[in-house]
């Protein structure tokens, strides 16, 4: 059952603002919708009829991560800063249609650099929203047919990256910026909780295999043991220092503003907090409070670092780099 896909004989491109983001997206739309099942074995590998859902929907969502960052560097700017000039050549109705859809819901903000934040933004809402839909849709459709799951994945994907690109025109006020932007925060709040539960599982998980190998070890190779405890320590030490160091330069370059002096100190007494009850509890690891540091002061850089006040965030305005997108 491997090789049954159904073939298409449509490609997809995608013209970006952005060199790299246009191969980028090109080299994953080839390996999703090629029509021949051996080049979706080349991109995924053998899978089995229980993980070929799973992993189509990994490289779905890859691919959706890859196109919002391409609409909110490389397009978005690319609407907004030509939508007078550029756009035009193509016609007049296209480019002001585009121009138009990527500002709308922004009119509250007057300045160009706030509504160039505003509409990339908004970019990012589109292919983000329908991954949204697809999965939605994919779920109730998986619970009346499962192996549904596993099959028409080219179709699927040449459907999805359809309404990606007529999205491009669509206004982002109602939809984008109103309807799914609340959508959005409650279940971001919601997955932020599952990642924590993932993140603790696999702590302790991580932990306990490399105790027990060194349980193992003491047993049968009389003392060896010590270089998995070593092991587990260090990696305890990584990200606690990644944490505190983390703790550190927050308060050095987002020190502008109460509300961020208070997300910082609360994420340093979570530190303390988790670790305290680690050490007090029989069945504590540090791994994995330190796993659990380390997440969270990635959660509250994320958080002073998308602050809209200029006050409280010196980077708001600056040139966006390869360094704050990876973050």
């Amino acid at each position: 059952d491997r090789g049954r896909t159904i073939s298409t004989n449509s490609s997809t491109a995608l013209k970006m603002g952005s060199a790299i983001s246009s191969a980028a997206s090109l080299a994953v739309t080839y390996c999703a919708c090629s029509s021949a099942s051996s080049i979706c074995n080349a991109c995924l590998g053998s899978t089995s009829p229980q993980t070929t859902g799973r992993r189509r929907s990994v490289l779905l969502l890859v691919l959706a991560v890859v196109l919002s960052l391409a609409f909110q560097y490389s397009l978005a700017p690319a609407i907004l800063e030509k939508g007078e000039e550029k756009w035009s050549i193509i016609g007049s109705t296209i480019g002001k249609r585009m121009f138009n859809s990527w500002t709308s819901g922004c009119e509250s903000y007057y300045s160009e650099d706030q509504i160039g934040q505003c509409a990339a933004n908004a970019g990012v809402f589109r292919p983000t929203f329908l991954s949204f839909v697809f999965f939605v849709i994919a779920a109730v459709t998986s619970s009346i047919r499962p192996d549904f799951n596993r099959h028409v994945w080219p179709a699927k994907f040449t459907i999805y990256l359809l309404l990606v690109f007529l999205s491009i025109f669509a206004s982002n006020s109602p939809w984008f910026s109103g309807v799914f932007l609340h959508i959005a925060r409650i279940g971001a709040t919601v997955f932020i909780v599952i990642q924590q539960i993932i993140i603790v599982d696999l702590a302790y998980n991580w932990n306990e295999n490399w105790v027990g190998k060194a349980d193992a070890c003491d047993r049968l190779e009389w003392g060896s043991g010590a270089f998995w405890l070593r092991a587990t320590i260090g990696a305890c030490c990584v990200f606690y220092v990644m944490a505190l160091a983390g703790i550190g330069l927050m308060y050095h370059y987002f020190n502008g503003c109460g509300s961020n002096i208070a997300i910082i100190t609360m994420t340093l007494l979570g530190i303390i907090a988790v670790t305290v009850l680690q050490l007090a509890g029989a069945e504590g690891s540090l791994l994995t409070s330190s796993a659990i540091s380390a997440y969270a002061v990635y959660l509250a850089y994320s958080a002073v670092s998308k602050n809209p006040n200029s006050l409280c965030n010196p980077q708001l305005f600056e040139p966006n780099n390869t360094y704050d997108m990876s973050m």
